[in-house]
């Protein structure tokens, strides 16, 4: 699936061979602007509000990933 509010998964790699086992390693499309686990996590340590516009966009950049 190809969508500007999707981040591609290329592939996934594990230590074993067993159906069940987890991945340790997921290879994904680097995002120019980084991650939004990233953009909060900054915000947070720099003790920083997120506009209401921001968090507007985000929102309904999600939205329309998940439609």
């Amino acid at each position: 699936m190809r969508h500007p509010c999707i981040c591609t998964i290329f592939g996934m790699t594990t230590t074993a061979d067993a159906p069940d086992s987890q991945p340790n390693a997921i290879v994904m499309e680097l995002l120019r602007s980084g991650s939004l686990s990233n953009l909060l996590r900054r915000a947070r340590l720099a003790d920083v509000a997120l506009g209401a516009g921001l968090l507007c966009r985000i929102a309904l950049e999600a939205a329309s990933g998940i439609t």
